[in-house]
């Protein structure tokens, strides 16, 4: 207050010299005041394209850039003024703490308009995915709260605030909140990893905690997944980070394969021309990519002629996937059927012997569980 009643003094005894001194920072204010707005327009208008340059009135960077022109213009305005030393530091130093906070505020609209720079300089849109945006708002984010901190512990020295008594008074509190707020650090440091990592991005389908789906959405607490059920489950990301993430939005290709078995009475002429025909029909597919294609007779088993079928496709997305997995597994039934052939299924062969009229004669008698009984021979 003793400094403030000074000045009202100083205005009270004013002389001539005083007259000429007021009017003289009065005109570099009024100055600082008009050119201002031209000052910060002209200077935004070097980074920002010139599509967007009707847009730079409405920025929250131009008015921070002229209000700080505005304030220096007072401040250099109050130091034509015959001041005493006392009165002029306390100016200066009502003059470094707005400055401190405006200049944050200067580097948090800049960073605002990075894109409009980048744009102007390499004369190429610049154009985000989901993540990308996310990624660019959380550190944007970073950024305005380093420069407020700055601007805060700067502020503190200007008027010799001891910073280590207040976080010393403030450690006890500091603990506790610490505890209190352990969990969602560590939410936020996994979250940080998915970020800088990048193992899956929004709209990628992925399995990972038991949970598979599309990604939806992504935050530095949890993700939230979309399942096949239509129904949202959300994973911390402190669990997410530490299971096993297959990512399937990450792949160029898919693998397709089958088998099939056949009946052991099938001839071998019906199984090669079987097995030509699926080759033949897969290579004509142009979701598939033919040097992939395998169809072979594999193995000849107890209960069948076992034929493998695989091969990759470029198709990537699940439910396209399932829709051509259902489409292929329909044209290969319409294979074997246009070529009469059986699948086999599992059946088992029993063996009884008989006794008929007290005599030990055997007689063999074939009978397949589950199986058709073939057609028997009859002899002439």
């Amino acid at each position: 207050m003793g400094t403030i009643n000074s000045t009202i003094e100083y205005f009270k005894n004013i002389s001539t010299e005083h007259v000429i001194a007021i009017l003289v920072a009065l005109a570099t204010v009024i100055v600082f005041l008009i050119f201002s707005r031209f000052i910060s327009y002209f200077i935004l208008k070097l980074v920002i394209p010139k599509h967007k340059q009707k847009k730079i009135k409405n920025t929250g960077l131009y008015r921070d850039l002229k209000n700080v022109l505005q304030l220096s213009g007072i401040y250099i305005g109050i130091r034509i003024l015959y001041l005493t030393p006392e009165q002029d530091a306390f100016w200066a130093q009502i003059y470094k703490l707005v400055l401190y906070w405006g200049i944050a505020n200067i580097i948090s609209g800049a960073y605002d308009i990075k894109d409009e720079f980048i744009e102007k300089v390499t004369n190429s849109k610049v154009n985000y995915s989901t993540r990308d945006k996310f990624t660019s708002e959380a550190s944007k984010k970073i950024v305005r709260t380093v420069c407020y901190i700055c601007a805060f512990f700067l502020s503190c020295k200007l008027y010799d605030i001891n910073i280590e008594g207040l976080a010393t008074g403030l450690g006890v509190a500091s603990a506790i909140v610490a505890l209190a707020a352990q969990n969602i650090v560590k939410e936020l440091m996994a979250g940080f990893a998915i970020f800088s990592d990048k193992p899956f991005i929004v709209g990628d389908w992925i399995e990972a905690c038991g949970v598979e789906g599309t990604v939806v959405f992504i935050s530095w607490r949890s993700t939230k997944i979309k399942t096949t059920e239509d129904t949202i489950v959300t994973i911390d990301n402190s669990t997410l980070i530490s299971s096993s993430i297959t990512n399937w939005g990450k792949i160029k290709k898919r693998h397709f394969e089958t088998n099939l078995k056949l009946a052991l009475e099938t001839p071998e002429s019906v199984v090669d021309k079987l097995v030509n025909r699926i080759n033949f029909i897969l290579k004509y597919n142009k979701d598939i990519i033919k040097e992939s294609i395998s169809v072979q007779l594999i193995k000849i088993e107890n209960d069948g002629l076992k034929i493998e079928i695989y091969f990759d496709t470029t198709i990537t997305d699940f439910y396209q996937y399932k829709a051509f997995k259902n489409k292929i597994n329909l044209t290969i039934l319409n294979i074997l059927e246009s070529q009469s052939v059986q699948l086999s299924y599992p059946g088992q062969n029993i063996y009884i012997k008989t006794d008929t009229q007290n005599t030990q004669k055997k007689l063999p008698e074939v009978k397949k569980i589950g199986a058709k009984k073939s057609a028997e021979k009859k002899e002439k």
